[in-house]
């Protein structure tokens, strides 16, 4: 927008303008005087062409002043003639060069003319259209670029359709319109953004100048807003580690619970077993006693059956728990590593932008 901003500072044919208004005040070529000869008349046209002539009708009458009477009359009567074509040329090739589309095409066709009044009469009043046209496009292209209160403004010029109305916006009029838009996008971008945004935004608006809210928006809006989108990035990723080492310390407590569930039932399957070992070494010859020894292996059995699986469930627990851990680590690393890519893109930037101040 600093691009725009210094376009509407532009006014194209100010430089042509001042040319034409210097060229306008130039007498014509003094016609032969009846004798007897004035000099001092002559001396004092001399010195209207030296404040009021081109650089080429300038430097001559400077010359002819200093010299004699003679000199005088020569330059009024033949010297000037050529002088002023070549500062009418002169003239004309600078419109062409600091005019709009429409002074130049205008300013070129009287150059290639070979009309003896081609170039006096383009200085005199042929600018004239052209330079309207070039002001309405060039507030055209200022409306394009502002924002609505330029645009606003902009419109309001192009209705009044003179010329005085387009140089008045030209000049100053889009400054109050644009300050007013840079506010209104600063305002917006300030309720949208992240805390860094935020605080920058807010930083340009109290500062109250066009200068700060356009430095905001061409340049601190993207580093304060990239500095939240890393600082977003951390703090997820510290939060999702954090997550997974809750996450990992359930897993291994339970781990640690089934681990010891098993070994209990292991033992107690292992004092029933010893039990009906002891049953049925009692029971022989005895078929009831049997029996019942027999009953009590089984259940023992059973136990040590489920212990196992109980065992089994116990270390598969542990594995899901130290994959949760290692989760857990990757995405501390992570988290750390993004933390240090933040701080250095934040100091890069902070450095770009003080060098760009400089």
């Amino acid at each position: 927008m600093s691009r725009v901003r210094r376009g509407f500072r532009a006014v194209a044919l100010g430089i042509g303008f001042t040319l034409v208004a210097s060229l306008a005040a130039v007498p014509g070529t003094a016609a032969a005087d009846p004798l007897p000869i004035d000099p001092a008349r002559e001396r004092s046209q001399v010195l209207s062409l030296l404040r009021t002539g081109g650089s080429m009708v300038r430097a001559a009458a400077a010359q002819a002043l200093v010299g004699s009477d003679a000199d005088v009359h020569t330059f009024l009567t033949t010297g000037i003639v050529h002088l002023k074509q070549v500062d009418d040329r002169i003239n004309t090739d600078r419109l062409l060069a600091s005019g709009g589309p429409a002074i130049q095409a205008a300013a070129q066709q009287a150059l290639d003319s070979s009309a003896a009044g081609a170039l006096p009469t383009f200085l005199k009043s042929g600018w004239q259209t052209p330079s309207a046209v070039d002001q309405r496009i060039r507030i055209d292209q200022v409306m394009a670029a502002g924002g609505t209160e330029v645009h606003k403004a902009a419109q309001q010029a192009l209705d009044a359709g003179t010329t005085d109305a387009y140089k008045a916006f030209l000049k100053s009029g889009w400054q109050t319109p644009y300050a007013t838009d840079q506010r209104v996008r600063v305002n917006q971008i300030l309720a949208t953004g992240g805390p860094e945004v935020q605080k920058v935004a807010q930083r340009a608006l109290d500062a109250n100048s066009v200068d700060a809210l356009t430095q905001f928006i061409d340049n601190d809006w993207a580093v304060a807003a990239a500095h939240d989108q890393e600082t977003a990035t951390v703090e997820q990723l510290a939060g999702v580690a954090k997550d997974a080492g809750e996450e990992a310390t359930r897993e291994t407590h339970a781990a640690q619970d089934e681990a010891d569930r098993a070994a209990k039932e292991a033992e107690a399957a292992r004092q029933a077993a010893i039990a009906a070992a002891d049953a049925a070494a009692h029971a022989q010859g005895h078929a009831d006693q049997a029996t019942d020894a027999a009953r009590q292996a089984a259940v023992a059995a059973d136990n040590a059956s489920s212990a196992a699986q109980q065992a089994v469930g116990a270390a598969n627990a542990a594995t899901a728990a130290a994959r949760v851990a290692a989760s857990a680590a990757f995405f501390a690393a992570s988290a750390a590593s993004m933390a240090g890519q933040a701080a250095s893109t934040a100091y890069n930037a902070a450095t770009a932008a003080v060098l760009d101040k400089i």
